[in-house]
């Protein structure tokens, strides 16, 4: 297996299973139960890539399936947890926003690797992959207001470390398109639209989020709000780059992209409030 994507699911796992475990016993065993499924979907994804680089599709093919099963699993019992307690629904849903995001990337290293109708399984993967770790950041998002203070700003703090790669995300999936077939290329301009989505999100989440914020914790998540507003200029010039300037526009210096993609795209409405900014 390409050692770079075994690092990227092992970074993701680690992140899971660090998480504290909730208080009552039922919780412990749900929680535990998010996490085994995101260690199951982390081994299919590993077999996936095993096997594209096999070249054995048929294989790949059950693996990848087996993957996005347990993401949902995963998915689904992080749902439960969050309706019995809103803390431990947040470790939960963290874990499951690490897991995707791990497999987003391991999915966007895979793409110029495969071939054929799995190259397009694999891009496809890549943009739910996405799709999935922004929903789990939305969730956290949500449940910010119902935690005490110091546990919004480690929400903030999730949120812009697993959107603020998306910039490289974008780029990864510029390179694959550049050598993917004409039948293959909108998918992966769906996933660079998904990953820029996912940016746009962030940004809109970490704006509401710093009014909620403790005086002392603003200012550090007003620097990751930047981090993450720098990455979207450079997600600008990349689409650009490929589409040309009609390939953005907005307000405010942020990028809504217009791909020609196969799907309409959860994009927030723009302009985005950036008063905190100055």
């Amino acid at each position: 297996m390409n050692p770079r994507i075994r690092t990227m699911l092992a970074l993701g796992a680690l992140g899971a299973l660090a998480l504290p475990g909730a208080a009552g016993a039922h919780d412990r065993s749900s929680t535990n139960s998010v996490r085994a499924h995101l260690r199951s979907a982390d081994s299919a994804l590993e077999r996936v890539a095993d096997r594209v680089r096999e070249h054995d599709e048929a294989a790949a093919a059950v693996a990848f399936a087996r993957n996005r099963l347990e993401m949902r699993r995963a998915q689904a019992e992080a749902a439960r947890v969050q309706r019995r307690d809103a803390a431990a629904g947040a470790r939960a849903q963290r874990a499951v926003a690490r897991g995707q995001d791990a497999a987003a990337d391991a999915y966007i290293a895979l793409v110029d690797e495969a071939t054929g109708d799995v190259q397009v399984q694999v891009a496809k993967a890549a943009a739910a992959s996405l799709k999935g770790r922004d929903r789990a950041l939305a969730e956290l998002a949500r449940l910010a207001a119902e935690l005490p203070e110091p546990a919004r700003a480690g929400i903030a703090r999730a949120i812009a470390a697993l959107s603020g790669d998306g910039s490289a995300q974008v780029e990864q999936l510029r390179a694959a398109r550049a050598g993917a077939p004409a039948d293959v290329r909108p998918w992966i301009e769906f996933a660079m639209a998904q990953a820029t989505a996912g940016l746009l999100t962030a940004a809109s989440q970490l704006e509401a989020l710093i009014p909620q914020l403790p005086a002392q914790a603003q200012p550090h998540v007003q620097g990751a709000l930047d981090r993450v507003t720098g990455a979207l200029a450079q997600v600008g010039a990349t689409l650009e780059g490929i589409f040309g300037p009609s390939a953005t526009g907005g307000a405010g210096g942020l990028p809504i992209p217009q791909l020609p993609i196969p799907f309409e795209l959860p994009i927030p409405k723009l302009p985005i409030p950036f008063g905190s900014n100055g």
